[in-house]
């Protein structure tokens, strides 16, 4: 993959680091991480202390702490952002697999390629992308690891407590099967009752690469919203409209795919991210049947966000709004 030249005139220092110029060194940040997980190199940790490099140098950009803003390869005051990474699918299965010793929640964790979102734009010539308003659901309450700024350490272990919407889910899948010439699964997710098929309602995308194995399938997992996506568009509507919406109702969930770490209370570690986003048929379909399935999808996937399905002894502690506190490991 070629690195293109970064174009340091569009975030150069001035008085006041403005809004447009943060989002200029973010999106940057993503395309500098995109390009330099996906290079060969002889060995692993050479990849970490070149990208250290560049984040020392963003840190600069952004005005920030060199001692607190950077933990295990993500940016403290974009910690949830930073944590819906996602692995790099055209690399080879056996070169997306997690570190020994590595921290499942950081894409330090990881051999291969990973795609980096912090700002999560995409734009073509050819296409004209809608005004998106992006907002963080979860929050970040606590971040430790071994890999700083400071301490140069390429050996990302740590954790990060965080507190957010959560759910259990239940997966079934029907197996690989060929579709142009790319092993595919099709799978279900049961919603407390209710049943979602993949790609039409959701997209699963494993850090490992690999499909769900057929333990994993008959236990719990569990998701943690993270961002919610909404199309501006939608709130020209009239109000009578937009109050019929469910509670993310009017555009795209992504959420972290978690299961229980059987050694620490409250703790859990990542399996990959689960995004409803309605990606594949609903170019085939009318607008009416377009937007029944979005709002159907919508109605179930808030009505578990709320249904405190957890057990309260998987978590440190779960409050009326149905935000649970959780260790990431």
């Amino acid at each position: 993959m070629e690195l293109k030249k970064v174009d340091t005139d569009a975030f150069k220092l001035s008085r006041t680091l403005t809004l447009e110029t943060e989002a200029a060194i973010y999106a940057t940040w993503d395309r500098l991480l995109t390009c330099y997980t996906a290079a060969k190199v002889t060995f692993h940790s050479d990849r970490h202390a070149a990208i250290l490099g560049l984040a020392r140098v963003m840190c600069g950009y952004l005005r920030l702490d060199p001692s607190s803003a950077y933990v295990n390869g993500i940016w403290r005051d974009r910690f949830i952002e930073g944590l819906l990474w996602r692995s790099n699918t055209g690399f080879p299965t056996q070169n997306r697999r997690h570190t020994s010793g590595g921290c499942s929640w950081s894409w330090m964790s990881q051999e291969g390629g990973i795609y980096s979102q912090y700002m999560d734009v995409k734009r073509s010539e050819t296409h004209q992308v809608p005004e998106v308003q992006r907002q963080t659901v979860a929050e970040v309450l606590e971040a430790q690891g071994l890999c700083t700024l400071l301490s140069g350490s390429t050996v990302p272990g740590g954790f990060a407590r965080v507190r957010g919407p959560m759910c259990s889910v239940t997966f079934t899948g029907s197996g690989p099967h060929d579709v142009d010439g790319y092993q595919r699964c099709k799978y279900s997710l049961d919603f407390g009752g209710s049943t979602l098929h993949h790609p039409d309602s959701f997209i699963l995308l494993l850090d490992d690469g690999s499909t769900l194995t057929p333990e994993a399938c008959r236990s719990a997992l569990y998701l943690l919203l993270a961002r919610v996506s909404t199309n501006m568009e939608l709130l020209d509507a009239a109000d009578a409209e937009l109050a019929s919406k469910p509670m993310f109702g009017s555009g795209k969930y992504e959420c972290l795919l978690l299961e229980v770490d059987p050694d620490l209370k409250g703790a859990f570690r990542r399996l990959g991210l689960v995004d409803f986003e309605f990606p594949s048929s609903e170019r085939f379909l009318d607008p009416t049947a377009a937007r029944e399935r979005k709002e159907r999808v919508c109605r179930i996937v808030d009505a578990q966000l709320q249904s405190d399905d957890i057990a309260e002894e998987l978590v440190e502690s779960v409050d009326a709004d149905h935000n649970y506190t959780i260790v990431l490991v």
